[in-house]
Order: structure tokens, then C-alpha cells, then sequence
């Protein structure tokens, strides 16, 4: 009966020593999973930083404010303005186009600026102003370079820059191709009114240079009161021939033209 019961008190007693060796292994296990979870730690958050977005740009919180504020549709509210910036970029380009032809070009502010638009006047009609062209490009140059710092302050998202500087070269290079085609015989865009009422006013510039100075577009013209139209220049100029091109078309005194 003593021996049955020492036999059981062993065994109790091995059953208790495998269950503390099982219970340090697991522990063990445990810490070595711990301490290589600690030693990824930096890694894992260095690959975190690199995931990280963008701050909204203090456009987009406006935009966020705006929304919220009066409970409105994000994507309309958006597309909205886009057509305003888009609108917005079209009159400032104007303005800009007006005031340099205006001021940069006919004023003797910067010399260099003033004398190849000078060259222009002075050559027959056929002289596109290529010339000009260099100041223009680097008017637009500055323009991006505003727009990318824009960019790196965080003053408006991605879209609305290249929005804007889409924009912006569109307009520069439709003035530039309108002003070419104003001295270009037989161009393709006479078949329309308006380009050949647009000529008419931009060629009425080069007989008075203080009047019309827009090109692609004369509401600047009408805001500043330097408009003139044929009907006012033909009688100072009853014998001037504007044009001078050379082609059986184009010899007729546009001032003696109604164009409707």
C-alpha cells in the first residue's frame, strides 16, 4: 500500500516537472518572438514613413470647409471650379497679353523688349514677329516656375497647377498663332468673320500704334478706350493701303471693307 502511494506521488511529480519544462519552452518561444518583433520594429516603421500621404494643400482644406459648411457635392463642386479657373486663366491671359503689347512693347521700359516689336512696325506685312517670341517663352517659364514653388508650399493640389498651366501656355500660343495669321496671305482661318474682323482691327494698329492693341480678342481695347474701328480710321487714312501683302485678295484697303 506505502509503495502504491510513492508510486503515484512520482508520477504526480514527473506530470508536474514535463508541465514546467513545457511552460519555460513556451515562455521562451514567447520572448524570442517578442524580441525579434522589437528588432523589425524600426523597419517597419521606416517602410510606414515612406507610405505617407501628402497634407492637404490649403486649397483642398478650403475646398473640404466649403463642403462641409453648405453639405455639397464634392465632384460638381470641383468640376465648378475647374470651369471657373479655366474662365479665370482665359481674362487674365487676355489682360496680361493687352498690358504687355501696350506697356512692355510700345514704352521703352526694357529696350531689348521694345526694339524687336519695333522691328516688327517697321517691317513690311509679311514679318510675323518671330522675334517676339523669346520674351513670351520666357514670360511662360516664370509662370511655371511659380506654379511648381506653388507646389512645394503645398498652396494648391497637382490638378488645379496643371490645370493652370495648361492653361496658360493654350492662351500664350493661340495669341502668338492668331497675331502670325494676321500676317500670313491666304491663311486657312479667312474663311471666318470674326478672324477677318479681328485682322482688320489688328492691322488698324499698325497705322495708329495707340490704338488696338489686343490680338487675339478687343475687350481690353473697348475697357481702355484704345478701340478703333475701320469706320473711324478710313477717314484720316482715306488712301493708305494696310495691307501691302502682294496677292489679288488682300491689295483691297480692308478699311474699305464691311465686314460683318
Amino acid at each position: 500500500m506505502n509503495y502504491t502511494k510513492c508510486n503515484e506521488v512520482d508520477a504526480s511529480l514527473g506530470s508536474c516537472e514535463l508541465r514546467r519544462n513545457l511552460t519555460e519552452t513556451s515562455l521562451k518561444r514567447e520572448g524570442n518572438c517578442q524580441g525579434r518583433l522589437l528588432s523589425l520594429g524600426p523597419r517597419v516603421h521606416t517602410q510606414e514613413s515612406h507610405l505617407d500621404v501628402k497634407d492637404p494643400s490649403l486649397f483642398d482644406q478650403f475646398i473640404d470647409q466649403q463642403i462641409d459648411k453648405y453639405n455639397l457635392n464634392r465632384t460638381i463642386y470641383i468640376l465648378v471650379i475647374a470651369i471657373t479657373v479655366i474662365v479665370i486663366i482665359i481674362i487674365l491671359s487676355e489682360i496680361a497679353a493687352y498690358l504687355w503689347h501696350r506697356v512692355m512693347s510700345h514704352e521703352d521700359i526694357i529696350s531689348p523688349v521694345r526694339q524687336t516689336h519695333l522691328n516688327h512696325h517697321q517691317a513690311d506685312w509679311l514679318h510675323e514677329a518671330h522675334s517676339d517670341f523669346i520674351w513670351i517663352l520666357i514670360g511662360l517659364i516664370i509662370i511655371v516656375i511659380v506654379l511648381i514653388i506653388s507646389y512645394y508650399l503645398n498652396l494648391a493640389p497637382i490638378w488645379l497647377l496643371i490645370l493652370a498651366a495648361t492653361g496658360s501656355i493654350f492662351m500664350a500660343t493661340w495669341n502668338w498663332y492668331i497675331h502670325m495669321a494676321y500676317h500670313q496671305p491666304n491663311h486657312w482661318l479667312e474663311r471666318f468673320n470674326w478672324f477677318r474682323r479681328d485682322r482688320q482691327l489688328h492691322l488698324i494698329h499698325h497705322i495708329d500704334p495707340k490704338s488696338n492693341y489686343g490680338i487675339a480678342s478687343h475687350f481690353n481695347d473697348r475697357a481702355f478706350g484704345t478701340y478703333k474701328s475701320a469706320n473711324q480710321v478710313r477717314p484720316l487714312y482715306p488712301d493708305r493701303d494696310i495691307i501691302g501683302l502682294g496677292t489679288p485678295q488682300l491689295r483691297a484697303n480692308p478699311l474699305d471693307q464691311d465686314i460683318p
